[in-house]
């Protein structure tokens, strides 16, 4: 069975934020960060293959633009030395500063994001706003009942932490640290991932 494609106008998702109440979340990946400086995975991907040839000659032929299973074969201090040059040179985008302000005016109440850049942080900063923020990947309790208002979650980690989730096998030894609320009681429902927002709030 496959998975409903969800298409929404800009009008679409400014409507679902105005009628949810604030109990709105936001998933972000990639893209999000890609005008921002940061690389998308195939990017990365060729980086490996010119900066770490033999690293990359070790990855099956049949998985070679497999992210993750390329930077498993790098060890952790070149995985991060790669990934630390694009994060730190990168600059808040628009996005991040639009996300910001739905945080500060009340409109979002969560971010999840599979990045490990702190744009978002920073944009919240820029405009007096500091989330609380949530480190799945390092986290080994999680109580729905102790999640502050206007919380970002880094579900891969952060850049600066202690743990990133960049391969295959890192991430199934995470796959049961999972946000699984959006609210107090708002389970999230994969009909409410288009907008992201919780129905009836």
């Amino acid at each position: 069975m496959t998975s409903p494609t969800w298409t929404r106008k800009i009008e679409d998702i400014a409507e679902a934020l105005h009628h949810a109440g604030g109990q709105c979340v936001v998933l972000i990946g990639a893209g999000c960060s890609k005008s921002a400086g940061i690389p998308l995975a195939g990017e990365l991907i060729r980086e490996v293959e010119q900066k770490f040839p033999s690293a990359h000659k070790r990855v099956p032929e049949a998985d070679r633009r497999n992210y993750n299973k390329v930077m498993a074969k790098l060890v952790p201090g070149h995985r991060h030395d790669l990934l630390d040059a694009h994060i730190n040179a990168a600059r808040v985008n628009w996005a991040h500063l639009a996300l910001a302000q739905l945080f500060k005016t009340g409109k979002l109440d969560r971010v999840l994001t599979v990045n490990f850049d702190p744009l978002l942080v920073r944009a919240c900063a820029m405009v007096g706003l500091f989330p609380a923020i949530y480190d799945l990947a390092t986290s080994s309790d999680f109580d729905e009942a102790r999640i502050a208002p206007r919380s970002l979650f880094y579900l891969n980690g952060q850049h600066t932490g202690f743990v990133t989730l960049n391969t295959e096998e890192e991430l199934e030894q995470h796959r049961g640290r999972q946000v699984g609320h959006v609210g107090a009681h708002a389970p999230v429902q994969p009909q409410h991932a288009a907008t992201g927002c919780a129905p009836g709030r």
